[in-house]
């Protein structure tokens, strides 16, 4: 073999290994959010609320997740423009109605900027009855660190992370992850 060929075969055989290397390292890559929030205090944040405040609450209202404290919460990072979000508003409507009386609150976080949509007028229109409020500083989704919609956390009764999922989630899971929250 000339030094020529040597040095293909040895260029390939690297090349091989870093794409190994890099798949192998690809699920913790894509976790990295997840573990650096899993198992620590959720991060408060102060939002206003476009859609379902409340019963007796004024306009204006404003969430506070510290103020949740006692009850397993559902955070759900969306945006109005967002297709797999809209997919995923129903059933993160049915997973509300179902543990809302079980101690889980559910509170939609939209991350839409200003001009982009309207999360009142969407949870409306869909029905939505869970807490809607609006990120639109991206002060909560960079607290998250979300970085892909939707993005679901969830909190446990003692305020601390128990799960972080980006993606299309569905009622299974869902029921799933709250049950370790609880």
């Amino acid at each position: 073999m000339t030094a020529e060929q040597q040095k293909s075969s040895f260029s390939t055989v690297a090349l091989v290994a870093a794409l190994f290397a890099g798949v192998a390292l690809l699920p913790r890559l894509l976790r990295a959010p997840d573990a650096a929030l899993v198992d620590h205090e959720a991060p408060d944040f102060q939002l206003a609320v476009v859609a379902n405040p409340k019963p007796g609450a004024s306009d204006g209202a404003r969430l506070r997740l510290s103020d949740l404290r006692g009850d397993a919460v559902v955070l759900d990072f969306w945006a109005t423009w967002c297709s797999p979000c809209r997919a995923e508003a129903p059933v993160i409507e049915s997973f509300s109605r179902r543990w809302r009386d079980r101690g889980v609150t559910v509170v939609g976080v939209d991350t839409d900027r200003f001009g982009e949509g309207d999360p009142g007028t969407f949870a409306r229109d869909h029905g939505l009855t869970y807490a809607i409020v609006r990120d639109l500083a991206g002060e909560a989704s960079r607290r998250y660190r979300v970085e892909g919609l939707p993005t679901l956390v969830v909190v446990s009764r003692t305020g601390r992370v128990v799960a972080v999922r980006t993606g299309l989630t569905d009622g299974a899971e869902l029921d799933r992850l709250v049950s370790q929250a609880l």
